[in-house]
């Protein structure tokens, strides 16, 4: 299989394809695109043959192609990687994936698996396998399906109403409906389903076994030949919740968030991609959780994500504001004094300076807290954090964050005596900071804290 690693909006460089295969992955491309609703193609290809990365992350596969685009921050600064790179960015990468919670890996799984994979792609889908080959072992719980049938003889209830319009008034056979104890269930059917498409997509021997070895494991059971009707019918509950992490993988493969893409030229792909704007969100508001103090002299600090402020406007001729609810990334509270809100943006300031809108966004949530949030005992927010990604393990180029006075006190204004400082601030981003074990792991958790405790406390 031919393998290009690239990093986000990054260039390929000399990749040796020929015009027949980079049109298969340009049209395949676009066509990923439109059917995830992207603002952008993962990659593009350029009248120069050039393979583009845009601002998506993931990978696309087309035929014996695949593209893997890595984030900025996990790989190395030159845009194409080669073999020890890739492989040291794609582990980063599912690390950091894993950590945000947004793809949760196979316990145990080691990280040189990311190297002997080969791709993204198959370590995905080898992690997938596992997965549900670890889950089969321990039994698929059979349950009770209703069918409904014409017997000789009388099984369950009769139907009437059937047997007098279908059976023209003829005793035999019986039109009954009953219930029967079976291993053909819905939630068994999207497992033998899952395993069908593990073994189709990859090309790795040892992922397309443990997938064999999953469906030997569903004797009698056929793969689904509807997913939505039989994953509609599927409700977890405490005997089979052990199996929703299999199911939220078929769901990559199947849903909305993977689609089979035909090309003009009948080449099946398939492509799977991630915005990190996100990804970088959830990624803060993990780390300050695991990081910041709890049982230390310092005052505790609760993290919560995605809290609402308050609202920007209100309906004409209404007192109370309900329009426009603002939402920053996350609001900690610092003891029972202060209270930090922290805007993550997943960009890079033009010579460390934010942009006018940046400032305005951060502004509007500390006027809003001020005003509409601040009830009763809530601590006053005297800090905004705008805060940057920056490579793994590298140091802040900037030096110590910067910080600025908002709101200047103004004589006999409301706001005499206190004031809203705003700090713009970097942390490291690009893998998973609690990976490494023992010394070197707490070692790791101890910088980033201090980091943290800057621009923080």
């Amino acid at each position: 299989m031919n393998l290009v690693s690239i990093r986000e909006h990054g260039n390929s460089g000399e990749h040796g394809l020929d015009l027949v295969a980079l049109d298969r992955l340009d049209n395949a491309a676009r066509e990923d695109q439109r059917l995830q609703r992207n603002e952008g193609p993962l990659v593009r290809v350029g009248r120069d043959g050039v393979i583009r990365a845009g601002g998506l992350v993931g990978f696309l596969q087309t035929g014996a192609l695949s593209v893997e685009v890595f984030p900025k921050y996990v790989a190395r600064s030159n845009d194409t990687l080669d073999a020890k790179a890739a492989g040291e960015a794609r582990a980063n990468f599912i690390g950091l994936l894993d950590f945000c919670r947004v793809y949760r890996t196979q316990p145990g799984l080691p990280r040189q698996l990311a190297t002997e994979a080969g791709s993204l792609a198959e370590f995905m889908l080898h992690g997938m396998a596992g997965r549900l080959r670890s889950q089969l072992r321990r039994g698929v719980k059979r349950a009770y399906i209703e069918r409904e049938e014409a017997l000789e003889v009388v099984r369950g209830r009769i139907l009437l109403d059937r047997q007098l319009i279908e059976g023209r008034g003829l005793p035999i056979p019986m039109r009954c409906r009953y219930e029967r104890h079976e291993s053909n269930t819905p939630l068994a059917r999207l497992l033998a389903l899952h395993a069908l498409l593990l073994a189709r997509r990859s090309r790795w021997s040892a992922t397309r076994r443990i997938a064999a070895q999953a469906t030997h494991m569903l004797p009698g059971v056929w793969p689904s030949r509807a997913y939505e009707r039989d994953r509609a019918k599927v409700h977890f509950n405490r005997g089979n919740q052990r199996f929703e992490p299999c199911v939220r993988d078929l769901e990559l493969l199947v849903g909305r968030r993977r689609h089979d893409i035909a090309t003009q030229h009948r080449t099946p792909s398939w492509a799977l991609s991630w915005d990190m704007g996100p990804v970088f969100e959830r990624y803060v508001e993990r780390v300050l959780k695991r990081t910041l103090p709890q049982d230390d002299p310092l005052p505790a600090i609760s993290v919560v994500g995605q809290d609402r402020v308050g609202y920007l406007a209100s309906e004409p001729g209404e007192e109370e504001f309900k329009v426009f609810q603002q939402k920053p990334d996350i609001v900690a509270t610092v003891g029972d004094e202060r209270t930090v809100i922290i805007d993550a943006k997943y960009k890079r300031p033009t010579n460390f300076r934010p942009s006018e809108s940046d400032v305005r966004q951060v502004l509007a949530y500390a006027e809003l807290w001020n005003r509409q949030r601040r009830i009763g005992d809530e601590p006053f927010c005297d800090r905004v954090v705008l805060l940057y990604p920056r490579p793994w393990q590298q140091a802040a180029a900037d030096g110590p964050p910067k910080s600025y006075d908002l709101f200047a006190k103004v004589p006999g204004g409301p706001r005499v005596g206190k004031r809203v400082q705003l700090v713009i601030a970097t942390i490291e981003f690009g893998a998973d900071p609690t990976a490494r074990l023992g010394e070197i792991r707490t070692a790791r958790l101890g910088e980033i804290r201090k980091d943290i405790a800057a621009w923080m406390l």
